[in-house]
């Protein structure tokens, strides 16, 4: 393989790496690193990170082919004079990136060729020395179109190192035997980020073809024909040194769909294809249980097929929110439509019960005290409470101790005012419950579940706000329905 030759033909206008093959110290200049440039362009002043530990360093000068020069390019033999980096910090092997470095993995698919020469065929889990720039580092080898790789052929395999590289796709290594005596093949990196499980999966391979592809426009269209039909673009991105301006670029010049601030793509029909699974979703459930007020937003993911990852269904949520498509109350997500029905003897407690919880509303009375005073059984009384709760007109803040929502701000916004009040931000429970004049087992509950929530942090026997009352419980709006039929309005 000719090294030189295959850096030279990439990009300059990708994101810089140099593969670190020389560190010296030069008087008056100071630490030198000296390497060939894998990717990308890099100019005096330019901010660049060193690999491994991540520390930054700024380019002060630079000389390419032996001469001063204001810019190195890809495949140019540059010598780079770095502020901010000590001689001993930089070692042959290391690499100088840009600050959107690529990731350092310990386990990497690609495809690789076992030289003719070799007198048997490579095994599961051979042991290997992986070259690859200036670096190296003890391998292991497993194949996965096969069990062997025979003499002469090429095949998928995942390579698993014993210390971290910063690879990307494309990158060239050479295979040696585990004494190092020897030269057993080679092979290009096609997925810095390999899975572990289902790796060998027929899914996986198919992914792999795709993958393998060095053009980025086709590789990514053909990745976006099978499932999950969805890709990470900043991931994407990243293994191909493209830079963010470039993966826009190319998401616009094959028309998909964008999710999260440019995080994910798929093709315009698959988004279609999402959004009508949600609320399709939601749709049937409304129609099956109509008593209750939606479904959660995992529960509502995992019934979905491909199941999205957790980002691109919360990217999706929040679009679809925006557009009024889908509403949310609590923790429950549900169409804008729907209504949360209560059954005819929860409306009737409700209706009796929904005065005295909001008459002494900082010490509400419990579930059974409830049932005595309205001449319902608790068990009933609990069932209404649980079904108001589900709706959000209702917290329950521990076990049979409800609170409305507007209590439940209102509590916070107190906590939050004795933050301000103090020097050290720190407040008792005996001054939370002086405020609430509601004794002090119950302040302690409320302080226990705005623990629970974020709200609040303990030290010992004291507590300090953290977050914004807002911020933690964003998912809470105070009902302006009628608790007899609770209506899920959309934040």
């Amino acid at each position: 393989m000719d090294f030189a030759h295959e850096t030279r033909s990439r990009s300059a206008d990708h994101v810089f790496r140099l593969a670190v093959d020389r560190a010296f110290t030069l008087k008056g200049v100071g630490t030198v690193v000296a390497g060939t440039a894998l990717s990308g362009r890099v100019r005096i002043d330019d901010e660049l990170t060193l690999l491994p530990g991540g520390d930054r360093a700024r380019v002060r000068s630079l000389h390419v082919q032996n001469q001063a020069a204001q810019e190195g390019r890809a495949g140019d033999r540059c010598a780079l004079a770095l502020a901010g980096i000590a001689r001993d910090a930089v070692a042959r092997g290391a690499w100088v990136c840009a600050a959107t470095a690529p990731v350092q993995t310990t386990r990497f698919d690609a495809t690789i060729r076992l030289l003719a020469s070799e007198r048997r065929a490579l095994g599961q889990w051979a042991p290997a020395h992986l070259h690859v720039g200036a670096s190296d580092a003890m391998a292991r080898v497993t194949i996965l179109s096969g069990d062997t790789l025979p003499p002469g052929a090429t095949g998928f395999a995942q390579i698993v190192l014993s210390s971290p590289l910063p690879l990307r796709h494309g990158d060239r290594f050479v295979l040696r035997d585990a004494s190092a005596q020897r030269t057993i093949g080679g092979g290009k990196v096609v997925d810095p980020r390999a899975p572990l499980r289902k790796r060998r999966s027929p899914e996986r391979l198919q992914r792999l073809v795709a993958m393998e592809i060095d053009a980025a426009d086709l590789a990514l269209g053909r990745l976006l024909e099978a499932a999950p039909f969805v890709e990470d673009l900043s991931a994407f991105a990243a293994d191909r040194s493209l830079t963010r301006e470039q993966a826009a670029a190319l998401a616009d010049r094959l028309d998909l769909a964008i999710e999260g601030d440019g995080a994910f793509v798929m093709t315009k029909a698959h988004s279609r294809h999402v959004d009508e699974a949600i609320l399709g979703q939601l749709a049937a459930h409304h129609a099956a249980h109509p008593e209750l007020p939606g479904l959660a937003g995992d529960q509502l993911r995992r019934s979905l097929g491909p199941v999205p990852p957790k980002p691109l269904f919360a990217a999706v949520r929040a679009r679809l929110l925006a557009e009024g498509r889908l509403a949310v109350r609590g923790h429950w997500l549900h169409l804008p439509s729907h209504v949360a029905q209560l059954s005819a003897e929860d409306r009737r407690i409700a209706d009796l019960m929904m005065p005295l919880i909001e008459k002494d509303r900082f010490r509400p009375p419990r579930v059974r005290d409830i049932g005595a005073l309205i001449g319902f059984h608790e068990t009933l009384v609990r069932r209404a409470c649980k079904a108001l709760a589900r709706s959000g007109a209702l917290v329950e803040i521990a076990p049979d101790h409800f609170f409305t929502q507007e209590t439940v701000l209102e509590m916070a916004g107190i906590a939050q005012d004795l933050t301000g009040l103090a020097d050290d931000g720190l407040f008792t429970a005996a001054q939370f419950r002086d405020r609430l004049d509601n004794g002090r087992k119950v302040a302690i509950l409320i302080l226990e579940y705005f623990d629970r929530r974020g709200l609040t942090h303990r030290a010992g026997d004291l507590r300090r706000v953290v977050k914004s009352p807002t911020l933690v419980f964003g998912d809470i709006v105070a009902p302006d329905v009628d608790p007899g039929q609770v209506h899920a309005d959309r934040l």
